[in-house]
């Protein structure tokens, strides 16, 4: 898989490998130059310039990337749990919270 990078003008300014076939999903990544690569059971944080791999995750299928507005503290949102961090270089510093699954008040006769 290759990632195509553009400027705002949707010219084509950088074509890059992929460090994974199995990417399924891209992030932002908190500043240029760095992307959040999603795979089916970890995430990636790849730059782009040095084409190399900055951080590792072992995370289940994140669905939603959620900077703060400074771009100090991201949320990775999935399934079955939240994981917050506030390394934004390495994202090392990590705190996971577990979604409680509830069930209806209503039952079906």
């Amino acid at each position: 898989m290759q990632i195509l990078i553009k400027d705002l003008a949707n010219e084509r300014r950088k074509v890059v490998a992929s460090p994974s076939p199995a990417t399924d999903k891209i992030f932002f990544a908190g500043t240029s130059g760095r992307l959040l690569l999603r795979l089916d059971d970890r995430l990636l944080l790849f730059e782009t310039q040095s084409r190399r791999i900055l951080s590792e995750l072992q995370v289940q299928r994140v669905k939603y990337v959620h900077w703060s507005p400074n771009n100090a503290f991201v949320a990775l949102i999935s399934k079955h749990g939240e994981y917050f961090s506030q390394d934004r270089e390495t994202m090392r510093n990590r705190h996971h919270n577990c979604v409680a699954r509830t069930r209806s008040a209503l039952q079906h006769k």
